[in-house]
């Protein structure tokens, strides 16, 4: 026996079929959004990581900065680090366009028209994995259904030289083919280090959100979207951790106050506007802008509060 349906079901039923009731979008599902990343930041952070790891095998290494030219008053290590991570970000550029060709065309055409080779095909598995996941990454559960599309510069006008030894304009970076191509073999020939296949890696599979999201203090790492629904997971977590550097702007949502006058300590300022919505985790930041007066200066700021509507507690960096 059919379950009768109750008199407001009934109603739900007829309004939708006469279309006075139904569900309308201001954009489709999976909405694409391009989000430019802080590729200094991250550049400087892996340097660091492995500029580390190196000296930690630096009897494997030292053969490398005996044959090579290192430059005065740099430590070998570091000098490894740089073109090693130089040429990671090159070919990060190369996988990151073969996906935009293949799915997703507005990005494609926007920011990744210059054919690139890869340097290497082979890189150690944690670079990799995060290559891997520095892709569009589908984010759901939010106010938007959304893409995000990584880019490395939001200027459409003026294209990256990819051509150039420093297409990014980041401090210390060094594209060596020949150094990377024997640290790689050096790699290999050592127990310490596992390789991987990066084409492997270069497929139409989505990203992970490590890359996207916020930190705070350089020690609060958040997350603006629920872990449900496949979002992220610890090892997402992990992944931000070990890198340790924010690789995206802000993207949580905000409720941002009027500008006031202030003097003294900035943080005992109660807000001029009243709180329009609330978060699960919370993170309050101040801006502060300074306006020339002809007789005097004075110092304005804005209280806003950043709502993370999920996330999780903050995570000591490395």
């Amino acid at each position: 026996m059919a379950e009768s349906k109750s008199p407001l079901a009934r109603a739900a039923e007829h309004f939708q079929k006469n279309s006075r009731i139904g569900s309308v979008r201001s954009y489709g599902r999976k909405h694409e959004r391009c989000v430019a990343l802080n590729h200094t930041a991250l550049f400087t952070s892996l340097v660091d990581l492995y500029t580390s790891l190196f000296m930690s095998d630096l009897r494997h290494f030292r053969f490398l900065t005996e044959i090579f030219t290192i430059p005065p008053d740099t430590n070998p290590c570091l000098h490894l680090a740089r073109a090693y991570i130089s040429a990671w970000f090159h070919d990060l550029y190369s996988c990151i366009r073969e996906v935009a060709r293949n799915l997703y065309p507005l990005a494609y055409l926007d920011h990744y028209q210059t054919e690139l080779g890869l340097l290497s095909f082979e890189y150690d598995d944690f670079l990799v994995l995060v290559n891997s996941a520095i892709r569009p990454t589908h984010i759901k559960g939010t106010l938007q259904d959304t893409l995000y599309v990584p880019i490395f510069s939001t200027d459409t006008e003026t294209p990256i030289d990819w051509n150039s030894s420093n297409p990014l304009n980041i401090p210390n970076f060094n594209l060596d083919y020949d150094l990377v191509c024997k640290i790689i073999s050096m790699m290999k020939q050592s127990k310490n280090w596992r390789i991987s296949n990066l084409v492997k890696k270069n497929n139409n599979n989505p990203g992970r959100p490590f890359w996207l999201f916020d930190w705070h203090d350089d020690f609060c790492c958040c997350s603006w979207f629920p872990p449900e629904q496949g979002n992220y997971t610890m090892e997402d977590v992990t992944m931000a951790y070990i890198i340790g550097v924010s690789c995206s702007p802000m993207l949580a949502p905000r409720d941002v106050d009027d500008w006031q006058p202030f003097s003294g300590d900035i943080k005992s300022k109660e807000r001029v506007t009243k709180r329009s919505f609330y978060g699960g985790y919370e993170v309050r930041t101040f801006e502060v802008r300074k306006k020339i007066c002809p007789q005097n200066q004075k110092q304005k700021q804005g209280d806003r509060l950043d709502l993370l509507s999920y996330g999780f507690d903050g995570i000591s960096s490395a």
